[in-house]
């Protein structure tokens, strides 16, 4: 995959292909970066299982939250800044969750009965999750923001949803 970013075009910014040099064996690959990643190319496209990161730059919030939605995958999104601001943002992500202002694990929502497949075409949903699934989870997200529940450590986490407060 590192190959492709390569051949597509990416800009290689660190490590590349190959496995780091102090490792002789096994199957291990160097930390890459990529930067100028277009969403067309396959490291933007396709979920690489491994150390890779591809910077795709934009020029306005909307063409962010376009190339955000220009995917089949939406198990979760991180936005980080005013929260004012990052809430409104992510009413227009189409994502399983959205974190804001918060790096917790997608497993750490999982573990609290909400499971949705990386795929968004398919989902999981145990115990609350599959309640969710009934009710809908527009509905069920928009209730909680409107409600104002809030995780304890002040994070919001949705699922995903309409986040209007209207």
């Amino acid at each position: 995959m590192i190959e492709r970013g390569i051949a597509e075009g990416a800009e290689l910014v660190a490590g590349g292909p190959g496995r780091p040099s102090h490792l002789n064996a096994g199957y291990y690959v160097r930390p890459t970066v990529f930067a100028r990643v277009t969403n067309q190319m396959t490291i933007a496209r396709e979920e690489i299982f491994g150390p890779v990161l591809s910077i795709i730059g934009y020029d306005s919030e909307d063409e962010a939250i376009a190339i955000a939605n220009d995917t089949p995958y939406g198990l979760a999104a991180y936005i980080q800044g005013d929260p004012k601001e990052a809430r409104a943002l992510a009413g227009r992500l189409r994502s399983g969750t959205v974190r804001l202002n918060s790096s917790e694990s997608w497993a750490l929502r999982a573990n609290e009965g909400i499971a949705v497949h990386a795929d968004r075409r398919r989902a999981k949903a145990p115990v609350l999750g599959q309640f969710l699934l009934r009710l809908g989870p527009r509905a069920a997200a928009t209730e909680e923001i409107q409600t104002g529940n809030r995780p304890v450590n002040g994070m919001w986490a949705f699922t995903t949803g309409d986040f209007s407060t209207t």
